[in-house]
């Protein structure tokens, strides 16, 4: 008769403390790995809207609220982008008085660079998972997710859930 290890109860407080502790461990690990680019999770996130959701460009009070951070924070990251040459403020067509955000091609280029870096990354801290524990721990904290904060649930694709036949 096999024996199974004896795994401990964990209390939802010892939980909460092992999530908070790898992410912390993650993210550390994430901008040692971009620091190279001077890349930061901020730096990341406000250039993933920009690509993915914005490309046209974006106010800085919709970026603001978008990353859930004050306009002043935003402005500071906006300044230091900008003085990079990675981000560009203009001035849209027929209203002088708002600013839109725009990635430069500068900025574009280092996004590119950044993220195969990230994706090469990410799928290397995750490979030990397999692809069914991957896509549970993903139904998991979008689970988590939803009951704290349901507006923040991002949708996956559905064809992240397909599976390729073997040929």
């Amino acid at each position: 008769m096999e024996h199974l290890p004896i795994t401990p109860m964990l209390s939802a407080d010892q939980v909460l403390e092992l999530l908070f502790r790898t992410s912390h461990v993650l993210k550390m690990e994430l901008d040692s790995q971009l620091g190279e680019w001077n890349m930061t999770e901020a730096r990341h996130g406000l250039m993933k809207l920009l690509v993915d959701r914005h490309p046209d460009g974006l106010l800085q009070t919709e970026l603001a609220r978008l990353l859930m951070q004050s306009e002043s924070n935003i402005s500071m990251l906006v300044d230091r982008l900008q003085a990079d040459g990675i981000l560009e403020r203009i001035t849209p067509k027929g209203d002088r008085r708002k600013r839109l955000l725009c990635l430069t091609p500068a900025g574009l280029e280092l996004w590119n660079v950044v993220e195969h870096v990230r994706q090469r990354w990410a799928e290397s801290c995750f490979r030990s998972l397999g692809e069914d524990r991957k896509i549970q721990l993903g139904v998991w904290l979008k689970s988590i997710l939803r009951e704290v904060r349901p507006e923040e649930v991002p949708a996956l694709p559905a064809a992240r859930f397909w599976r390729r036949e073997a040929s």
